[in-house]
Protein backbone atom coordinates (compact mmCIF):
# COMPACT_ATOMS: atom_id res chain seq x y z
CA UNK A 1 0.00 0.00 0.00
CA UNK A 2 1.27 3.43 -0.74
CA UNK A 3 1.56 6.08 1.92
CA UNK A 4 -1.41 8.05 0.63
CA UNK A 5 -3.66 4.97 0.42
CA UNK A 6 -2.73 4.05 3.94
CA UNK A 7 -3.68 7.48 5.18
CA UNK A 8 -7.06 7.31 3.43
CA UNK A 9 -7.69 3.85 4.87
CA UNK A 10 -6.99 5.10 8.40
CA UNK A 11 -9.37 8.02 7.97
CA UNK A 12 -12.11 5.77 6.75
CA UNK A 13 -11.69 3.42 9.71
CA UNK A 14 -11.86 6.28 12.19
CA UNK A 15 -15.02 7.67 10.55
CA UNK A 16 -16.72 4.29 10.69
CA UNK A 17 -15.73 3.76 14.32
CA UNK A 18 -17.10 7.17 15.31
CA UNK A 19 -20.39 6.49 13.59
CA UNK A 20 -20.84 3.11 15.27
CA UNK A 21 -23.80 2.96 17.65
CA UNK A 22 -23.71 0.43 20.36
CA UNK A 23 -26.84 -1.65 20.69
CA UNK A 24 -27.91 -4.13 23.26
CA UNK A 25 -27.74 -7.83 22.53
CA UNK A 26 -31.27 -9.32 22.43
CA UNK A 27 -32.03 -11.86 25.12
CA UNK A 28 -32.09 -15.57 24.15
CA UNK A 29 -31.68 -18.89 25.86
CA UNK A 30 -28.10 -19.76 25.13
CA UNK A 31 -28.41 -23.30 26.50
CA UNK A 32 -31.08 -24.10 23.90
CA UNK A 33 -28.98 -22.85 21.01
CA UNK A 34 -26.75 -25.92 20.90
CA UNK A 35 -27.82 -29.30 22.10
CA UNK A 36 -25.31 -31.78 23.35
CA UNK A 37 -25.86 -35.50 23.81
CA UNK A 38 -25.15 -36.57 27.26
CA UNK A 39 -24.85 -40.31 26.43
CA UNK A 40 -22.07 -41.50 24.07
CA UNK A 41 -22.92 -43.01 20.69
CA UNK A 42 -22.58 -46.76 20.11
CA UNK A 43 -19.61 -47.78 17.93
CA UNK A 44 -21.85 -48.51 14.97
CA UNK A 45 -23.46 -45.06 15.24
CA UNK A 46 -20.11 -43.34 14.86
CA UNK A 47 -19.52 -43.35 11.08
CA UNK A 48 -15.75 -42.89 11.11
CA UNK A 49 -15.17 -45.68 13.60
CA UNK A 50 -17.50 -48.05 11.79
CA UNK A 51 -15.93 -47.28 8.40
CA UNK A 52 -12.47 -47.78 9.86
CA UNK A 53 -13.48 -51.15 11.29
CA UNK A 54 -15.06 -52.22 7.98
CA UNK A 55 -11.97 -51.28 5.97
CA UNK A 56 -9.73 -53.08 8.46
CA UNK A 57 -11.75 -56.27 7.98
CA UNK A 58 -11.64 -55.74 4.20
CA UNK A 59 -7.84 -55.34 4.27
CA UNK A 60 -7.41 -58.48 6.38
CA UNK A 61 -9.68 -60.41 4.01
CA UNK A 62 -7.80 -59.22 0.92
CA UNK A 63 -4.42 -60.16 2.41
CA UNK A 64 -5.71 -63.58 3.46
CA UNK A 65 -7.22 -64.26 0.03
CA UNK A 66 -4.00 -63.18 -1.70
CA UNK A 67 -1.98 -65.49 0.54
CA UNK A 68 -4.21 -68.51 -0.10
CA UNK A 69 -4.31 -67.74 -3.82
CA UNK A 70 -0.49 -67.69 -4.01
CA UNK A 71 -0.31 -70.91 -2.01
CA UNK A 72 -2.88 -72.58 -4.27
CA UNK A 73 -1.09 -71.47 -7.44
CA UNK A 74 2.22 -72.82 -6.12
CA UNK A 75 0.54 -76.13 -5.28
CA UNK A 76 -1.06 -76.38 -8.72
CA UNK A 77 2.24 -75.52 -10.45
CA UNK A 78 4.02 -78.22 -8.47
CA UNK A 79 1.36 -80.82 -9.33
CA UNK A 80 1.46 -79.95 -13.03
CA UNK A 81 5.25 -80.12 -13.05
CA UNK A 82 5.17 -83.52 -11.35
CA UNK A 83 2.58 -84.89 -13.78
CA UNK A 84 4.45 -83.58 -16.82
CA UNK A 85 7.73 -85.07 -15.57
CA UNK A 86 6.02 -88.42 -14.96
CA UNK A 87 4.39 -88.45 -18.41
CA UNK A 88 7.67 -87.47 -20.07
CA UNK A 89 9.55 -90.28 -18.34
CA UNK A 90 6.88 -92.80 -19.43
CA UNK A 91 7.02 -91.45 -22.98
CA UNK A 92 10.84 -91.62 -22.96
CA UNK A 93 10.77 -95.24 -21.80
CA UNK A 94 8.24 -96.16 -24.48
CA UNK A 95 10.31 -94.46 -27.19
CA UNK A 96 13.53 -96.10 -26.05
CA UNK A 97 11.83 -99.50 -26.02
CA UNK A 98 10.39 -98.94 -29.50
CA UNK A 99 13.77 -97.75 -30.78
CA UNK A 100 15.55 -100.79 -29.33
CA UNK A 101 12.97 -103.18 -30.84
CA UNK A 102 13.22 -101.53 -34.23
CA UNK A 103 17.04 -101.71 -34.08
CA UNK A 104 16.82 -105.44 -33.28
CA UNK A 105 14.43 -105.97 -36.19
CA UNK A 106 16.80 -104.16 -38.55
CA UNK A 107 19.75 -106.25 -37.37
CA UNK A 108 17.73 -109.46 -37.80
CA UNK A 109 16.71 -108.41 -41.32
CA UNK A 110 20.32 -107.61 -42.14
CA UNK A 111 21.47 -110.99 -40.83
CA UNK A 112 18.77 -112.78 -42.83
CA UNK A 113 19.72 -110.93 -46.00
CA UNK A 114 23.39 -111.61 -45.40
CA UNK A 115 22.68 -115.28 -44.78
CA UNK A 116 20.55 -115.51 -47.92
CA UNK A 117 23.25 -113.78 -49.97
CA UNK A 118 25.92 -116.10 -48.59
CA UNK A 119 23.78 -119.17 -49.37
CA UNK A 120 23.17 -117.94 -52.91
CA UNK A 121 26.86 -117.31 -53.35
CA UNK A 122 27.77 -120.77 -52.09
CA UNK A 123 25.22 -122.35 -54.40
CA UNK A 124 26.57 -120.37 -57.34
CA UNK A 125 30.15 -121.28 -56.55
CA UNK A 126 29.37 -124.96 -56.27
CA UNK A 127 27.33 -124.94 -59.45
CA UNK A 128 29.91 -123.30 -61.68
CA UNK A 129 33.00 -125.01 -62.82
CA UNK A 130 36.49 -124.25 -61.70
CA UNK A 131 37.56 -122.15 -64.67
CA UNK A 132 34.57 -119.88 -64.44
CA UNK A 133 35.16 -119.54 -60.72
CA UNK A 134 38.74 -118.45 -61.25
CA UNK A 135 37.65 -115.83 -63.77
CA UNK A 136 34.77 -114.55 -61.70
CA UNK A 137 36.50 -114.81 -58.34
CA UNK A 138 38.11 -111.39 -58.51
CA UNK A 139 34.87 -109.84 -59.79
CA UNK A 140 32.96 -111.54 -56.98
CA UNK A 141 35.31 -110.24 -54.30
CA UNK A 142 34.95 -106.71 -55.69
CA UNK A 143 31.19 -107.09 -55.87
CA UNK A 144 30.96 -108.39 -52.29
CA UNK A 145 33.06 -105.54 -50.96
CA UNK A 146 30.94 -102.98 -52.78
CA UNK A 147 27.72 -104.67 -51.66
CA UNK A 148 28.85 -104.72 -48.04
CA UNK A 149 29.81 -101.05 -48.15
CA UNK A 150 26.47 -100.17 -49.72
CA UNK A 151 24.61 -102.32 -47.18
CA UNK A 152 26.46 -100.75 -44.26
CA UNK A 153 25.79 -97.27 -45.63
CA UNK A 154 22.13 -98.12 -46.24
CA UNK A 155 21.55 -99.53 -42.74
CA UNK A 156 23.50 -96.73 -41.07
CA UNK A 157 21.31 -94.21 -42.90
CA UNK A 158 18.17 -96.08 -41.91
CA UNK A 159 19.25 -96.20 -38.28
CA UNK A 160 19.99 -92.46 -38.26
CA UNK A 161 16.62 -91.69 -39.85
CA UNK A 162 14.85 -93.93 -37.40
CA UNK A 163 16.66 -92.41 -34.47
CA UNK A 164 15.83 -88.84 -35.53
CA UNK A 165 12.16 -89.66 -36.21
CA UNK A 166 11.53 -91.82 -33.13
CA UNK A 167 13.46 -89.92 -30.51
CA UNK A 168 14.75 -86.46 -31.61
CA UNK A 169 16.06 -85.43 -28.16
CA UNK A 170 18.62 -88.27 -28.20
CA UNK A 171 20.28 -86.87 -31.31
CA UNK A 172 20.25 -83.35 -29.88
CA UNK A 173 21.96 -84.46 -26.68
CA UNK A 174 24.76 -86.27 -28.52
CA UNK A 175 25.52 -83.30 -30.74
Amino acid sequence: MSHQNQHEFEQRISEVSESYIESEVPPWDRAQTMTYRKEPLAFWQRPIGFISLAFSFLAITVVTVQFYKAELEASIDQRVETLVAKEMSVFKEEQETAFAMHGRELREDFRKQLSASTTQLATYILATNRKERQQNYSQLVEYMNEAREEDYDFYATQLRQLQSSVWPPLTEKKQ
